[in-house]
């Protein structure tokens, strides 16, 4: 074969392939025009509601393969994401634009608190040393019952869905309502000498020092009941109530007597050794004070075993006549300083 010929042959060969090859793209170009068509993904190709989490392979799509904003809410079917299928820490605050609008219906509330609403934890509402006494009650306002008026009161405790324990810090610091009716009401025969006075919530009783019982009266109706100390001639100076029992200071027997407030059953109490006279009587939330007229001491008692414990006053303070309760301490007035 001279140069001539093969130089023709090369020509050929290299034409029919040329031509081959423009023929294999004409052919394939459109299939792979179609396999891209219908593999690409944008916002112009979903159509609201068409395309779901189901049509998505696991890691198929990235968030690399989608332009910026190519898609839009409004191209996502409603419910089509839900909180399962994204990441959590995956969208922040700076991925939501202001004015988006998220309804309370979509956010599962399970788990959910403040703190994951607003960032803020709860002790950024409340600081150390906050006083809500201070900052929501102006200054001198009082709550104590004694604002009550009577009437207020004896709703309050006839109410059926009202039903308390006595509050023994108010009992001991006699925060009762004021008086209010001016009627004098003499006492049953039998009852005289009447020295001490105490409230129980609902009736009066008095210590009726020269025939040594108590009297009972009904601070509505006037009622009068005595009832008859236990122990004979005690003489009853003083009388303070605890909440439930009435007590009275007997001056001639160095003793109390607890009296029931409901039956009027008494029990005598001696008080310890070294305590003499006693005039005055108060409780003080827990235990019951006498005033030791003619021993220069107190005595605190047990309100429930009527045990005793003597205190003595300070160098100069002698014939205590009366003694008070302010809420921590016990007062005395004596009668000799």
């Amino acid at each position: 074969m001279n140069r001539q010929t093969f130089k023709r042959l090369m020509v050929k060969g290299t034409m029919a392939y040329v031509a081959v090859f423009a023929l294999v793209l004409m052919v394939a170009m459109p299939a792979v025009a179609l396999i891209a068509a219908r593999n690409s993904v944008n916002s112009r190709s979903i159509i609201n509601g068409q395309v779901t989490y189901r049509d998505l392979a696991k890691k198929a799509v990235r968030h690399k393969h989608i332009g910026k904003r190519a898609v839009k809410r409004y191209n996502i079917a409603g419910n089509s994401i839900d909180g399962a299928r994204i990441k959590s820490g995956a969208i922040k605050n700076s991925d939501i634009s202001g004015g988006a609008r998220i309804s309370a219906s979509k956010i599962n509330r399970v788990g959910l608190n403040a703190d994951l609403l607003d960032g803020l934890h709860a002790s950024a509402f409340a600081t150390l040393g906050h006083l809500h006494d201070a900052l929501y009650s102006p200054l001198g306002h009082k709550h104590n019952a004694d604002y009550y008026t009577k009437a207020q009161s004896d709703a309050n405790f006839a109410a059926t869905d009202h039903l308390h324990e006595p509050n023994t810090q108010k009992i001991a610091l006699l925060k009762w309502y004021d008086v209010n009716q001016e009627t004098t009401i003499a006492l049953p025969s039998g009852a005289t000498g009447p020295i001490g006075i105490a409230f129980d919530g609902a009736n009066m009783w008095t210590a009726n020092f020269t025939t040594s019982n108590v009297t009972k009266i009904n601070a509505s109706t006037g009622a009068r009941v005595n009832y008859d100390l236990p122990g004979g001639d005690i003489r009853p100076y003083a009388v303070a109530f605890d909440g439930a029992n009435m007590w009275t200071a007997n001056y001639s027997a160095a003793s109390v007597t607890k009296i029931n407030a409901s039956t009027g059953v008494g029990v005598n109490y001696p008080l310890p050794p070294g305590a003499v006279h006693p005039r005055g009587i108060a409780f003080d939330g827990a235990n019951i004070w006498v005033a030791n007229y003619d021993s220069a001491n107190v005595t605190k008692i047990n309100i429930s075993t009527g045990a005793g414990v003597n205190y003595p006053l300070p160098l100069g303070a002698t014939l205590p006549y009366g003694i008070a309760f302010d809420g921590t301490n016990m007062w005395t007035a004596n009668n000799s300083t």
